[in-house]
This record gives structure tokens, C-alpha cells and sequence, in this order.
């Protein structure tokens, strides 16, 4: 008697430069079975980015809206038939994408009182065309322009009392 087995699927999601993919693979083939992908809504309006500076930043919320969008397009084309069966996630980004956080690990951009900041964003470094060397001097020249922001931000950190348990994300 042929022992019959279950179907198995894995997903793989990108996180690109203005986007996030997603895709369903069976596991058994290699062939994919459904993919989908979602502009970041931030981007798209051309909120926190200046192409001539070459300036490219991400707000949080749109990598959790956009792998939100992305999953329920995978859910609406596959349903039960393949989502039961989905046996590991993998993700993958295109680069960098520093973060300033408080004590607890919450994005600034999270907060009421930066959400709407382009400065306390997430910041795409690297650049197609950079080596390791051009990021780490143009990180250096950056930091000293913008000693003036950091130290804005430090003072708020040093003015706040722990923000622990009153800052949560929610999915």
C-alpha cells in the first residue's frame, strides 16, 4: 500500500527598495503556485524619499501594510487549499535599512509623536552603485551633517521616562 502524504509549501517574501513580494512554492517541485506583490503606500505617495539627494526611506508601517496586502492576495488565490500545508517562511531584504528604536525596541516612527517625521523613518544606506568603503564614508559625513538631529533625538530619549509597556505594535 502507497503511504500518501501531505502536500508542502513554503513562502518566500522579499522586501524590496519600494515593494514587497511574496511567493508560494511547492516544496515537492520547486514550481510556484501563486505570487503577489504590494507597493509600500508611503512610497508611492513619495513620502520621506528625494530622488536628487538620493534619499530613500521607509516608514515601518508600510513593510507590516504591505506584507498584510501581500498575504491576504496569497490567501485570496490559494485559500485552504495550500495555506494549511505551508511548511516554513523565508524572508529576504535588499540591503540595510537602520531603524532608530527606543529602550524597548519600538520603531520612533511608531510613535504619535514621530509618525509623521522623516527623520525618525527607516533609512535605505546602500546604494546599487556603492562598495562597503563609499557607504561607510558617506555614513561618516552624514553623521557629522546631521549631529544636530541625533542630538534632538538623544534629548527625548534622556527626557522620557522608560517606554517600556507603553508603546506596543500591533499587527
Amino acid at each position: 500500500m502507497k503511504k500518501e502524504t501531505k502536500p508542502q509549501y513554503v513562502i518566500g517574501i522579499d522586501y524590496g527598495t519600494d515593494s514587497c513580494r511574496a511567493v508560494i512554492i511547492d516544496a515537492a517541485n520547486g514550481y510556484e503556485i501563486s505570487s503577489a506583490m504590494a507597493a509600500y503606500p508611503r512610497w508611492s505617495k513619495g513620502l520621506y524619499c528625494d530622488p536628487g539627494k538620493n534619499q530613500f526611506r521607509q516608514h515601518p508601517m508600510d513593510y507590516i501594510e504591505s506584507l498584510e496586502i501581500v498575504m491576504k492576495q496569497i490567501h485570496d488565490k490559494t485559500g485552504q487549499d495550500v495555506l494549511p500545508f505551508v511548511e516554513g517562511i523565508a524572508i529576504d531584504t535588499t540591503g540595510s535599512t537602520p531603524c532608530l528604536i527606543t529602550d524597548t525596541l519600538c520603531p520612533l516612527a511608531m510613535l504619535p509623536e514621530y509618525k509623521d517625521n522623516p527623520d525618525a523613518v527607516s533609512y535605505t544606506h546602500l546604494r546599487a552603485h556603492e562598495t562597503v568603503l563609499d557607504l561607510v564614508c558617506r555614513l561618516l559625513l552624514e553623521k557629522k551633517k546631521n549631529k544636530k538631529k541625533n542630538e534632538i533625538i538623544k534629548q527625548h530619549h534622556l527626557q522620557t521616562p522608560s517606554l517600556h509597556n507603553q508603546h506596543h505594535i500591533h499587527t
